[in-house]
């Protein structure tokens, strides 16, 4: 592989079930931070994060925002280090204002063990819970 790393589906599975337990506990940027490369591109609708300060950065001012998130992971697909992920994503703000729920795609590359890019695409549903 070009990048020196051909990354496992169980290999993958792992990197993304940390960030899902990273996000869900609102608490622990570095968590989240951890599993990407220095030089890591983290795309998000209307923003991007370039370096893993700064995706650190994004995830303590959302962790400021959100007291929980819930997270399902419904697909993973993969090929050698490129992949997909969908993800049911549920955010409760500390504020006690309406929960904000999603169906969240996110196609990503691995180098090394972490996140190189990392695109999310969200599709965030009604307030009223219609999907």
């Amino acid at each position: 592989m070009p990048n020196g790393f051909e990354a496992t589906p169980v290999d993958i599975r792992e990197l993304l079930d940390r960030q899902r337990r990273a996000w869900e506990t609102c608490a622990d940027p570095d968590a989240v931070a951890a599993d990407f490369a220095e030089d890591a591109v983290f795309a998000a609708p209307h923003e991007n994060y370039v370096g893993r300060a700064a995706i650190r950065a994004a995830a303590a001012g959302f962790f400021a925002y959100a007291e929980s998130v819930q997270i399902d992971i419904t697909r993973i697909m993969t090929s050698g280090s490129h992949g997909v992920v969908e993800w049911d994503w549920a955010e409760y703000p500390r504020d006690g204002s309406q929960p904000r729920h999603a169906k969240d795609a996110i196609i990503f590359e691995v180098r090394n063990g972490q996140f190189t890019q990392w695109r999310e695409y969200i599709n965030w549903l009604p307030a009223d819970g219609t999907k």
